[in-house]
């Protein structure tokens, strides 16, 4: 019988630890998201504008949005920097800066852009936490 340090997982003739070491482009759906994401409804009002544009907010998280475009606009380049940008909170807007740190579509095929907050002060990091740490207190108080 193995013991449970002697088993090793494989993923088609690779370790675990030797897909991590080579840095293969194969082990993304192996990484675990920093920061628990709270759904953002329509009735908070909260949105990001860029440039001239406004876009309505789907989650947030202590580091970070997902803003919804519209079906067929193109989305942001993975890793553009978007400077700056203004988060609406219900009750006051930041200025900050975006870094774009994933794509998807929604089930309306409209562009999802996932964007971490880059070089963020302590007071604005403070007011995301606040309003952060209230959805996810009423997220958990409705179950």
């Amino acid at each position: 019988m193995k013991k449970e340090e002697d088993v090793e997982i494989e993923f088609e003739d690779e370790t675990v630890e030797e897909i991590l070491l080579e840095g293969d482009d194969n082990v993304s759906n192996l990484i675990v998201r920093d920061d628990f994401r709270v759904s953002v409804d329509d009735s908070y009002g909260v949105n990001v504008c860029v440039g001239s544009h406004r876009y309505d907010v789907v989650n947030i998280s202590k580091g970070g949005v997902a803003i919804r475009l519209s079906k067929g606009e193109k989305p942001f380049a993975m890793g553009e920097v978007l400077s700056p940008i203004e988060l609406a909170l219900p009750d006051r807007v930041l200025t900050l800066r975006g870094k774009v740190c994933y794509v998807s579509y929604d089930g309306q095929e409209c562009p999802i852009c996932g964007l971490s907050f880059a070089e963020l002060d302590e007071e604005s990091a403070l007011q995301i936490l606040e309003f952060y740490q209230y959805l996810r207190k009423e997220m958990f108080s409705k179950s």
